[in-house]
């Protein structure tokens, strides 16, 4: 799945610290089963696409087994969907408010 900068994003798996336990320092935040998040960044990590996000912030460490270079910890994009917003139309119910309608039942 393929997410882009500015994107709306919903967590679908609750991340926990004991899922991350021996990255914990790396990732003391992270993402809440259910809540919408707003992509940052992508990157690929070797075949692995994933994403930071704008709400949270994490530190940047030194990551030896990406080559060791300093890099703030990403998320797998597995944990997330894309938000679907719906356009809310109340269209329906204002005609079933129409004057019109009210004096056909009287």
């Amino acid at each position: 799945m393929s997410f882009h900068v500015g994107q709306k994003v919903v967590c679908i798996v609750q991340l926990s610290t004991d899922a991350y336990s021996h990255w914990a320092v790396a990732y003391p935040n992270l993402p809440t089963k259910g809540c919408i998040y707003t992509v940052r960044e992508t990157e690929s990590r070797g075949d692995v696409p994933s994403i930071r996000l704008e709400e949270m912030y994490n530190p940047v460490l030194p990551w030896v087994s990406y080559g060791g270079f300093l890099a703030e910890g990403s998320f797998d994009v597995a944990a997330f969907r894309p938000l679907v917003e719906r356009k809310t139309d109340i269209s329906i119910f204002t005609k079933m408010l129409s004057t019109e309608r009210l004096h056909e039942r009287v």
